[in-house]
């Protein structure tokens, strides 16, 4: 089937439904106590790249991005209750980091929500945008269920934190915060001498 939908400008509907139930089986997998981190639980090492940790600056999110469209609700509950058992860290870092409130959710977290992987080849101590990112999926689970009790207790502790170190982003003369994504997580930086 693969070889076929490869060699062809469509791929048959059965094709596509084995490749989503194949998706399914892997994040139902993957997803339990915790969501599910970067190599997910077939790593088969000890020793794996990145830690194996979770990489919040894609990677988490992309691989619970389908749960909602697929009703997959319970599945995403682990993704909210590993955000809010890291909410200190997270205030933490803004106040230490930006020196204001909120929550600074980091590019990288394993066994804290602390920003401790620094790099200067990726210099994601400056990536502002993951609470706002992880935010966005509290809000998306109340509108794909309507749990009015999940947006009351839930949402808003996560979208505060995320509004509130927008708040303090400079006004640069137009009347309102900038904010621009400063770092291209996906590419390697060349150094001044090159």
């Amino acid at each position: 089937m693969w070889e076929e939908a490869r060699r062809s400008d469509s791929a048959s509907p059965a094709f596509i439904e084995k490749i989503f139930n194949a998706g399914r089986y892997e994040i139902l997998s993957s997803c339990g106590e915790h969501p599910p981190n970067l190599q997910g639980v077939w790593a088969g090492s000890y020793r794996v790249p990145w830690s194996s940790d979770y990489t919040q600056n894609g990677n988490v999110q992309t691989a619970i991005a389908g749960l909602l469209p697929s009703g997959d609700f319970e599945s995403l509950l682990s993704y909210f209750d590993y955000q809010e058992a890291n909410l200190p860290h997270y205030r933490e870092n803004s106040r230490r980091l930006y020196g204001c409130r909120g929550i600074h959710i980091p590019s990288r977290t394993s066994g804290s929500g602390y920003d401790i992987h620094f790099s200067t080849a990726y210099p994601m101590l400056f990536w502002t945008a993951g609470a706002a990112w992880s935010a966005h999926f509290y809000y998306d689970y109340w509108l794909y269920t309507g749990d009015d009790g999940f947006f009351k207790t839930r949402v808003f502790a996560l979208h505060e934190g995320s509004s509130l170190i927008l708040r303090r982003l400079p006004d640069r003369g137009c009347g309102r915060p900038l904010a621009v994504q400063s770092v291209l997580f996906a590419r390697k930086y060349a150094s001044s001498s090159e």
